[in-house]
């Protein structure tokens, strides 16, 4: 069956929308494979990075809260009297 005998059989429109439907199908296929996994892939290590930058603010957030804590407990136990 040739392409004229299909265009007979179906029609012009008909043949047009199928060759359009598979245009689309390949062009979505591609677009997914080159674009739309390495995209996904790139983001699944940026969240992977930030949670670890996350984890080493917390613990940097930490250590200064805890010295904070002695800096303000040496001001209450020893205040400074005001300059003359």
């Amino acid at each position: 069956m040739d392409l004229a005998e299909i265009v007979r059989s179906i029609g012009l429109p008909s043949v047009i929308i199928l060759g359009i439907a598979y245009a689309f199908y390949h062009s979505s296929t591609w677009f997914g494979r080159e674009i739309i996994v390495p995209l996904r892939d790139r983001h699944f290590a940026f969240l992977s990075s930030l949670e670890g930058t996350l984890k080493a603010l917390a613990t940097t957030q930490q250590s200064m809260a805890n010295e904070m804590e002695k800096i303000s407990g040496l001001v209450q136990h020893n205040p400074t009297r005001g300059v003359d």
